[in-house]
């Protein structure tokens, strides 16, 4: 095994929000701040949020009752 790729980061699969019975609060979401669906799942799901943009979204799934926190 080679010593770099224990250090390699690899990308997390958050899956697709598709599959998820969210998927129409999802979209709703998605075009009220002009970004992807995909996007705001994973937002949902953990992934870090980098941007002002991301964390309005972020307050918004807590109003929906979508997440309890904001990391």
């Amino acid at each position: 095994m080679n010593l770099l790729s224990l250090f390699r980061w690899k990308k997390p699969d958050y899956g697709s929000y598709k599959k998820s019975s969210h998927v129409e609060l999802y979209e709703q979401i998605a075009r009220e701040f002009r970004t992807s669906p995909q996007h705001v799942y994973e937002l949902a799901h953990g992934k870090y949020a980098a941007h002002y943009t991301d964390k309005l979204i972020r307050e918004k799934l807590i109003s929906k009752g979508l997440i309890t926190t904001s990391f």
